[in-house]
């Protein structure tokens, strides 16, 4: 039998094409996340501090913020709700 047809040679083959696949649209998601930070820096020129659910947010440019809440779990929890917000406003609104 030809060594084409080798089990392990057409399972090597596979995966070096999902790693690629999967490589390629990490590659495209860091994308995305750029241009959305780039987005958000123009709508969020300098630091910004706003009140949130019993919280005290302060905004950056960069897309990075800063949560003062009651405890940790309180914090965690309005962290991942900014963390959405960002996500679906400015990385999944863009055309792929």
């Amino acid at each position: 039998m030809s060594d084409f047809l080798n089990p392990f040679a057409i399972f090597s083959l596979l995966m070096g094409a999902l790693f690629l696949w999967i490589w390629s649209k990490e590659k495209k998601l860091e994308a995305k996340v750029e241009k959305a930070k780039a987005l958000f820096a123009q709508e969020v020129t300098e630091p910004m501090t706003v009140e949130y659910k019993g919280a005290v947010v302060t905004l950056h440019p960069d897309g990075t913020f800063l949560v003062q809440g009651e405890n940790d779990a309180h914090c965690a929890a309005i962290k991942q709700e900014i963390e959405a917000s960002f996500k679906r406003r400015y990385v999944d609104s863009q055309p792929d």
